[in-house]
């Protein structure tokens, strides 16, 4: 692996770490660039060697930051469109030097009969020649002898054909896998330039005309939607203030731009404002294997709301942000802010008696969602799973910290 490229991981890597990149879809294209280059550029023997640099650095991205579930999303997809080329070729991904046992199969019944035929012509000749030795004084030459000495000759040559044979085929199928697989991360890098678009082109289809919409948060591409259906009807969102990062108050001030109805209210009238509200229409972080979702914290309360009224829920989600893992509580995909959002302690507060949980996101509940939006039309969160059968291999869900991959990464590395 080139120092070039490893320097631009690490540099990935670094504004991960750092959260320098505010944008899901600012991060979905920058891993596929990652991978997208090292298929192009990089050198690899097979395609084995291929899959182990390509999981070193999808290890890299991923454990820079757990909760960027857009990231290890794209790393998995690429992991799993590498195993898809490769059994579309019948290469094995287990094997050194992995190539069709189709084809080998064929150079070597074919070796085998160019072997019996050139071994027959040969002793024809033997024979033929003998016949016609004159030389009294010398004995007649040792037909055993001269075969073996043929037979050696001819299975050394055979040998160096079969060999020169694997070795084009080799190049005839890496050089097809590259193309595939490139072919196959430019159309992933097109659907994820293109998801803002077709999300927003689907707008008119969920809002409609006098519309009183709730949403939470921000987000750009939830933004967009709401100024696409703008263009052509009249509706009102109400925005809540998103404590403690507020982040509502910019939502309303975007929306407001784009000469939009909008109403910022407290968290807290959410419950009561639910009865005259149609739908709610809220963004996400993740969407979890199961149709359930992680969101801003304080998203779950506005959910349970929306049931209880009979309100339906809708969330806006590019197929990035789709995530092949099983929350199995509140707090298993979640992480803990500090305490200073919602809390400041005085000199004379006693500290051992106060306890500050703050988390950063909220799980809900696939019963709690009525629609999702995404990229590839509307999916409800019962089917949802179908959509991850075809970006995702279950061999790669979990599979981050294979110990012998390491080492078979190190031992490359070093030859």
């Amino acid at each position: 692996m080139s120092s070039a490229r490893l320097s631009r991981v690490d540099d990935l890597v670094e504004k991960i770490k750092r959260r320098q990149i505010s944008s899901s879809h600012e991060y979905a294209l920058l891993t596929s660039k990652i991978f997208k280059d090292l298929i192009e550029q990089s050198k690899w023997a097979d395609a084995r060697q291929l899959f182990i640099q390509a999981r070193k650095i999808g290890k890299k991205l991923i454990v820079a930051d757990k909760m960027n579930f857009t990231i290890g999303n794209v790393v998995k997809r690429v992991y799993h469109i590498i195993r898809e080329e490769c059994k579309a070729l019948k290469i094995s991904l287990k094997e050194q030097n992995p190539i069709r046992m189709d084809s080998l199969k064929s150079i070597t019944l074919r070796g085998a009969r160019t072997n019996i035929d050139n071994m027959e012509n040969s002793l024809d000749q033997i024979v033929e020649e003998d016949d016609e030795v004159e030389d009294l004084n010398n004995p007649s030459p040792n037909i055993s002898t001269i075969k073996s000495n043929r037979q050696s000759q001819l299975n050394l040559g055979n040998s160096e054909s079969k060999r020169g044979s694997a070795q084009n085929l080799i190049q005839n199928i890496n050089s097809q896998l590259k193309n595939s697989l490139i072919q196959s991360i430019n159309l992933m890098r097109d659907d994820i330039e293109s998801v803002h678009e077709t999300i927003e082109d689907q707008a008119r289809e969920h809002i409609h005309s006098n519309d009183v919409i709730l949403t939470y948060g921000r987000s750009t591409i939830l933004n967009s939607f709401f100024k696409e259906a703008a263009n052509e009807i009249f509706f009102e969102v109400l925005v809540c203030e998103s404590a403690p990062s507020y982040l509502g108050h910019q939502t309303a001030k975007e929306l407001s731009s784009y000469n939009i109805s909008t109403t910022l209210i407290p968290d807290s009238s959410v419950y009561a404002l639910m009865s005259r509200v149609d739908k709610v229409i809220i963004s996400t972080h993740s969407i979890m294997a199961n149709g359930g979702l992680v969101t801003h914290s304080g998203a779950y309360i506005i959910c349970q709301a929306a049931k209880e009224h009979s309100v339906p829920v809708y969330v806006i989600g590019a197929s990035y942000k789709m995530t092949p893992l099983y929350p199995f509580d509140f707090l298993t995909f979640n992480e803990l802010l500090s305490p200073q959002e919602i809390f400041t302690l005085e000199e004379n507060d006693v500290k051992e008696n106060i306890e500050v949980i703050v988390p950063a996101y909220d799980y809900v509940p696939p019963e709690f969602i009525s629609l999702y939006i995404t990229n590839m039309g509307g999916q409800t969160p019962k089917y949802i799973y179908r959509v991850f059968t075809e970006f995702y291999s279950q061999d790669d869900i979990y599979d981050l910290d294979d110990e012998n991959e390491n080492e078979d990464v190190d031992q490359i590395n070093t030859q």
